[in-house]
């Protein structure tokens, strides 16, 4: 007599829908908030570096910096940030005084502007972008210039004319965007009446942009920034089960990930489950 044990897939094992705590929402408008992010109320979060907002109109805000993304698996959260701008009169007076934008972003809320997806640009005619720390020093600046229309669309880059950019620096988590026009008079005012500054993510396409579109108004940018989850502490503390942990690349601290075989939110306790076959033998005698 012969004994065989063959070995059949019963069941499969996935992960749960539940990215955020339980009884707290997961979603505000269409932006899905997992854990440690959360609103509502303070204990949907892991703390309060992680607490948003989502108002009356289902915009969700950090601060007053509205968010329409966040990635568990890029440690990144992307949010909207205004822009520094100066705009012709109309007259031979020049330009108005330059608008400073600052970011909300501090270093206590583990949160730095991502130096490798996003970047400074300068829109206009002789324009000056330049970006300063909380010290005033300048850590990132282009120029632009023109000779005639400056419809980016015709070029299909930011190059120079009209539009320039610049990669921005590691480790910030505040700044300073300053807007400086080099001529005085109305020359370039019928084809480009402002002149901005400001920090975009790399993925926005800048050609298609017709500088004689705005006028004295500051559009709010998509600005990727990336955050880490504590700094002292060990792994255990931050990650649920079934979860390890990494220094961040951008230094001040962890980030979560399920381990092999495993998927979900690696923040939550219980977060990170099985996608493996549950297997059941059966044994088959002649």
């Amino acid at each position: 007599m012969v004994v065989m044990m063959v070995i059949l897939p019963s069941s499969t094992v996935t992960a749960s829908s539940n990215i955020s705590l339980e009884n707290c929402q997961q979603k505000c408008g269409n932006v899905i908030v997992p854990f440690p992010f959360g609103f509502g109320r303070p204990e949907c979060a892991k703390n309060s570096a992680f607490l948003l907002e989502c108002n009356q109109s289902s915009s969700l805000l950090y601060g007053d910096t509205p968010i329409n993304n966040i990635s568990l698996e890029n440690g990144t959260i992307t949010g909207l940030i205004d822009s520094a701008y100066q705009c012709n009169d109309g007259s031979r007076n020049g330009r108005s005084p330059t608008k400073i934008s600052r970011s909300v972003i501090s270093k206590r809320w583990s949160f730095i502007i991502s130096p490798t997806h996003n970047k400074l640009v300068g829109l206009g005619c002789d324009t000056l972008a330049m970006m300063t720390d909380r010290e005033g020093r300048v850590k990132s600046a282009c120029i632009t210039f023109c000779i005639d229309s400056a419809d980016l669309r015709n070029y299909g880059s930011c190059s120079g004319f009209g539009c320039c950019q610049t990669p921005i620096p590691k480790d910030l988590n505040q700044l300073n965007i300053t807007v400086i026009s080099r001529y005085v008079d109305a020359y370039g005012s019928d084809f480009s009446p402002c002149s901005y500054a400001f920090v975009v993510a790399n993925s926005f396409d800048i050609s298609t942009i017709n500088l004689l579109g705005y006028r004295e108004t500051a559009p709010m940018w998509p600005v990727v920034f990336e955050w880490v989850i504590g700094d002292h502490q060990g792994c255990q503390h931050y990650c649920g089960l079934y979860a390890e942990c990494s220094y961040s690349h951008t230094g001040g601290g962890f980030r979560c990930s399920c381990k092999q075989g495993f998927i979900g939110n690696p923040y939550l306790p219980q977060g990170c489950q099985g996608t493996y076959l549950q297997l059941t033998a059966q044994y088959i005698f002649f």
